[in-house]
C-alpha cells in the first residue's frame, strides 16, 4: 500500500504540472435520461490526461467519515449504503457513486472554478464532496436543503494548484441538479430539465451557447469535435432525440450508445484528454454499470445483492481486473477503504 501511495503522488505531482501549464477542454460528460417511460438512466465518462486508477467500493451504513478539508472538518456517520467508484489516483476522490436510496451523485472537472470563501461552517474538501451527499441524502431534494450546513472547501494538489470540480445529481424520481463554485459563489441548478452537463464554461454559458444549433433555436449544426461545449451540444441532441425503451435493459444500452458518442479518444495531440472509463447507472432498478475502454467486458452489479447494514466490512473490486465480465457482485473483498 505504502508503495502504491508513493505512486498516486507522483502521477499527482506530473498532474499539477501538467494543470498548471494548459487549459484542458476535455475532462468527463454526463447525460440523465429522466423522460423514458421505463428507468432513469445516467450515463458518464471519465476523461483525463492520466488513468485515475479507479476503484469500485461498497460502503454499509455506519461508518465514521471525515472530511479532511483541515481545521474544523465535518465529520458524519453515513446513513445510506452506496456502492463508488473511488479515483485512487486523488487518493480516495469519489468520482461516481449511486446510494441504495437510488441517489446519483458525480464529480466533474470545471476550470475555472472559485470557490467560496472560507467561512464557519464545517468543511469538506472536494474530493469527498460525492461520497458524503451519498452517505448522507435519498434524494436531490434532501441533498440540496443540507447545503448550508457544510461547506466545500478546495484541498490543493502537491504543487499548490486546485483540481477544480463541479457536481451532478440524480435520484430515483427523475429530479436532477448541478452545483458549481463560480468568483467565489456556490451556483445550484434544480431541476429535471438540467439533464446534461461536460466541463467548462459553466453551466449557464452551456446552455447559452446551446441555444445556437438546431434544435434548440439556432442555425447551427450539430458539432464533432471533443471539446467540452461541443460534448455538451451532442449530448443534449441524442437525448432530446432518443426512442422510447421497451424495457430497462435497452434503456441502458442506448445509454452506452450516447456515452460512446461523447467519448474522446486515445489520441496524440497533447492537449486530448482521453475516456478511460464509461458508467450507467439504472437509479429506478439500482443497477450499476462499467465499462473500460482498456478492457472488452462491461461488467456491472445489482446493489441488491450487497449487505448495507452498519457493520458489514466494506468491499471492494479492481474493475480493470482482467477477465471480468457480467454481474460481479460476488468477486468484491472486504477491504480497508481509502479514507
Amino acid at each position: 500500500m505504502e508503495g502504491k501511495t508513493c505512486k498516486s503522488w507522483l502521477i499527482l505531482a506530473v498532474l499539477s504540472l501538467l494543470l498548471s501549464h494548459f487549459s484542458p477542454a476535455l475532462a468527463c460528460s454526463r447525460v440523465f435520461w429522466n423522460d423514458n417511460p421505463v428507468a432513469n438512466i445516467t450515463g458518464r465518462t471519465m476523461d483525463l490526461q492520466v488513468n485515475d486508477e479507479p476503484g469500485w467500493w461498497v460502503f454499509p451504513r455506519g461508518m465514521q467519515r471525515n472530511g479532511l478539508a483541515g481545521p474544523n472538518s465535518l465529520t458524519w456517520t453515513s446513513t445510506y449504503g452506496s456502492v463508488s467508484l473511488v479515483a485512487n489516483l486523488f487518493l480516495g476522490m469519489t468520482s461516481d457513486g449511486l446510494n441504495e436510496a437510488g441517489l446519483k451523485v458525480q464529480t466533474l472537472y470545471l476550470g475555472g472554478s472559485k470557490y467560496e470563501k472560507r467561512d464557519q461552517r464545517p468543511g469538506v474538501n472536494q474530493g469527498m464532496v460525492c461520497q458524503f451527499l451519498l452517505d448522507s441524502f435519498k434524494t436531490v431534494q434532501e441533498a440540496l436543503n443540507g447545503l448550508g450546513q457544510w461547506q466545500c472547501v478546495p484541498i490543493p494538489l502537491p504543487s499548490g494548484e486546485i483540481f477544480p470540480v463541479h457536481y451532478a445529481l440524480e435520484d430515483a424520481s427523475g429530479d436532477s441538479a448541478v452545483i458549481e463554485y463560480v468568483k467565489g459563489r456556490m451556483v445550484v441548478y434544480h431541476g429535471r430539465q438540467y439533464r446534461v452537463m461536460t466541463n467548462e464554461p459553466p453551466l449557464k454559458e452551456q446552455l447559452n451557447l446551446l441555444r445556437r444549433y438546431r434544435g434548440f433555436g439556432g442555425p447551427l449544426y450539430l458539432p464533432g469535435n471533443d471539446d467540452s461545449k461541443d460534448r455538451f451540444v451532442r449530448g443534449s441532441y441524442l437525448l432530446k432525440n432518443l426512442p422510447p425503451p421497451s424495457n430497462a435493459q435497452e434503456a441502458v444500452f442506448t445509454m452506452l450508445a450516447v456515452m460512446n458518442n461523447v467519448s474522446a479518444p486515445f489520441s496524440t495531440v497533447w492537449d486530448t484528454w482521453p475516456t478511460w472509463w464509461r458508467s450507467v447507472t439504472d437509479q429506478t432498478n439500482l443497477v450499476y454499470y462499467f465499462q473500460s475502454t482498456i478492457r472488452p467486458n462491461l461488467i456491472w452489479v445489482n446493489l441488491a445483492n450487497f449487505n448495507f447494514a452498519p457493520g458489514a466490512p466494506p468491499m471492494h473490486l479492481d474493475p480493470l481486473t482482467p477477465g471480468l465480465t457480467g454481474e460481479v457482485s460476488g468477486a468484491f473483498v472486504p477491504s480497508v477503504p481509502p479514507q
